[in-house]
């Protein structure tokens, strides 16, 4: 009865931390792109720049 509780409960952490890790994983992510998105907006490249000017 004991093993059956111990690998419940073992169990449960794990899918829980594998959550946990899948959430961490997607904030690096995001926070990348955010990262990325405000150098291009302080930074425009040489195309963006042209096109602006055309129009």
């Amino acid at each position: 009865m004991a093993d059956n509780f111990l690998e419940k409960h073992y169990n449960d952490y794990q899918s829980r931390k594998k959550e946990w890790e899948k959430k961490k994983q997607l904030n690096k992510i995001k926070k990348y792109y955010q990262q990325v998105d405000e150098k291009k907006a302080e930074h425009p490249s040489a195309t963006e720049v042209e096109i602006n000017e055309r129009e």
